[in-house]
């Protein structure tokens, strides 16, 4: 399924989980906004499958699913993929990978931030986000989703722990065996693995 259905599909839904997080209608300019979607992208890298945080749904009292409501042009437009990859990754090590994805569905608008799963190591947050002289984001932290409900917060159990190591060390494992494939000969390294042996040292 092409990535505009599967974030239509989520969209009609309308019903949050760990891989997603809806917020109303914002501008990315809003220093608490980009506090908002910065938590929620160091934790949805530390997660399998990464998640999605999707901006123009409002939630109502005692009701599961979100209504579409949409935003207007301006707060639709200020989402772009340069200032929020910026923003998000000056928080962020190693970088996050993520999209920006502008939609228009039932004649609304919506910005979907993509956030994929980290690449080789865990994502922590490097540095504090103050708001309103208040660290929301703190350094040195590993954030994750909740197993209880949706929402990023600090690796707080064993099995949050868990889940994050079990994906590192699965992805530790494939790298080995990749490269004893490419060293046997039996596969071509692609541009990422020739990268990093340029890289050498440095990359670690």
């Amino acid at each position: 399924m092409a990535l505009k259905d599967t974030l239509e599909s989520l969209l009609r839904e309308r019903r949050e989980g760990r891989g997603v997080e809806f917020k109303r209608a914002a501008n990315w300019a809003t220093t608490a906004v980009q506090a908002k979607v910065v938590r929620a992208a160091l934790a949805m890298a530390n997660k399998q499958d990464g998640g999605i945080i999707a901006f123009g749904l409002e939630s109502r009292p005692g009701q599961p699913l979100h209504e579409l409501a949409g935003m207007s042009r301006a707060d639709y437009d200020s989402f772009t993929q340069d200032a929020v990859s910026s923003v998000v990754n000056t928080y962020a090590s190693p970088h996050i990978d993520l999209t920006v994805e502008h939609l228009t569905f039932d004649e609304k608008e919506f910005v979907v931030v993509v956030v994929r799963e980290f690449a080789d190591y865990p994502v922590v947050c490097v540095k504090d986000f103050i708001v309103n002289d208040r660290p929301v984001i703190i350094r040195g932290k590993l954030y994750c989703r909740s197993r209880r409900m949706p929402e990023s917060t600090e690796v707080q159990s064993p099995d949050d722990m868990r889940d994050i190591i079990e994906l590192a060390t699965t992805k530790g494992l494939e790298r080995y065996f990749r490269h004893r494939e490419i060293e046997r000969g039996a596969v071509t390294p692609d541009s990422d693995d020739l990268f990093k042996r340029q890289l050498g040292d440095l990359s670690l």
